[in-house]
């Protein structure tokens, strides 16, 4: 329906959330779920998720824009990109020799909660960041 526009923004590509989870808080075994039709197992979501992300991202138009969130502020942790990030990388490139060294590396520019550049700041908490960050305080 709204596939029709010059840019496209797909968020939330980390390993995290894309593909769905491998733990879906169910307390049934997989050979449990296999004995219902309704539940699908976890390497089944898994595989429709990026089966469906697949088709989206194939009758788009315009540019496509992925992201994803490279740190977890709630586990303080750095995240990964969803393993479809990279095979998109390959694939646009045309090189599937390509890994996540070269991945990272072909970043332009990359935005963060603390302001890089003092052009970034917006309010008091901002200047507090950067400050503390370039040990002004």
């Amino acid at each position: 329906i709204w596939l029709n526009r010059p840019y496209n923004f797909i968020v939330g590509m980390d390993s995290a959330k894309f593909p769905d989870s491998a733990h879906d808080g169910s307390i049934l075994l997989n050979a449990e779920k296999k004995n219902t039709d309704r539940i699908n197992l976890n390497k089944e979501k898994g595989k429709e998720s990026q089966y469906k992300i697949l088709q989206l991202l194939a009758s788009l138009k315009g540019k496509i824009i992925l992201s994803y969130s490279r740190f977890d502020t709630q586990g303080n942790r750095e995240l990964a990109p969803s393993s479809l990030m990279l095979q998109l990388y390959r694939l646009k490139t045309g090189d599937k020799q390509k890994d996540y060294s070269d991945f990272y590396s072909s970043f332009q520019d990359t935005s963060g909660f603390i302001p890089g550049k003092p052009r970034e700041i917006l309010d008091s908490a901002d200047w507090f960041l950067y400050s503390a960050r370039h040990n002004f305080l």
